[in-house]
């Protein structure tokens, strides 16, 4: 902030993952120090200490918006009922405890997946053009939160070919156009800087392989036992997911595909 509003840099010169998380937190931490200038306080005199807090405030809110949306797409498949309790599951889940009070990516990167899952969804159901905008939109903050949030592209193409029995058409061009048009206006440095960007993969692309055991011969087999563990996601929610990804192919419930194609290619890539 201090080289933004002092030497109009709005570059934050950091590439590990995309800027537009800080973006967003600095533009909530610019409306307190304008609301401290309205007060009369000196912005030099605000502790910092604050701004940790109020970060970490909006995550804890997004979080319980996240919440609602997943109630909002639950009901939508089921029932209330089953939404209540399908939300409150989610509520509890380490997802919230470890990220919903620290200014990291990860759950302002669930929240906009989730809406893109809930327009996805929409377009499933009802194809409206409004629905495609909103859909590419979220996906745009998606990838500006983290890249691996293109593979969520995935779920609107899905929802589109489900519903049109095609690939390309007007509404799904646009968006196409209006997730390029986000992500550009909410990371821009991410082309204007891509020098640096470039030269940054490098020592990102170690960091990554450190989580793998890229020695392994049967490197797929190793990370599908890992995924069993219950440091990830558990024998029982993967054994769960594996049954609703056989129930997709019931043409009933082959809407089940727009949630789970992003995990499949996810999965394959990291295998």
């Amino acid at each position: 902030l201090y080289r933004a509003f002092n030497n109009f840099d709005f570059n934050p010169y950091f590439y590990d993952w995309p800027n537009f998380i800080i973006y967003l937190n600095a533009f909530v931490s610019s409306l307190y120090i304008f609301y401290n200038i309205i007060l009369g306080i000196n912005p030099e005199e605000i502790p910092h200490i604050n701004f940790v807090i109020l970060i970490r405030t909006a995550a804890l809110l997004t979080s319980i918006l996240h919440t609602y949306i997943i109630f909002r797409i639950t009901k939508k498949i089921y029932n209330v009922n089953i939404a209540l309790l399908i939300s409150a599951v989610a509520a509890f889940t380490p997802l919230y405890f470890v990220y919903s009070t620290i200014a990291k990516a990860e759950i302002w990167f669930s929240f906009f997946s989730t809406l893109v899952l809930y327009f996805s969804l929409a377009i499933y159901f009802k194809g409206k053009l409004k629905h495609y905008i909103l859909a590419g939109l979220f996906l745009g903050l998606t990838i500006g939160s983290k890249f691996t949030g293109i593979l969520f592209c995935s779920t609107i193409i899905t929802a589109h070919i489900l519903k049109n029995k095609l690939l390309i058409n007007r509404k799904i061009l646009i968006s196409a156009l209006i997730t390029c048009l986000t992500f550009i206006i909410t990371c821009p440095y991410t082309l204007f800087d891509l020098k640096n960007l470039i030269s940054a993969l490098p020592v990102l692309n170690e960091i990554w392989s450190e989580n793998f055991d890229v020695s392994n011969k049967n490197i797929y087999f190793s990370n599908l036992k890992n995924l069993f563990s219950s440091s990830q996601l558990g024998l029982i929610s993967v054994l769960l997911i594996f049954i609703s990804i056989i129930k997709s192919f019931n043409k009933k419930f082959n809407y089940l595909l727009i949630f789970f194609v992003p995990s499949i290619i996810y999965f394959l890539l990291i295998s």
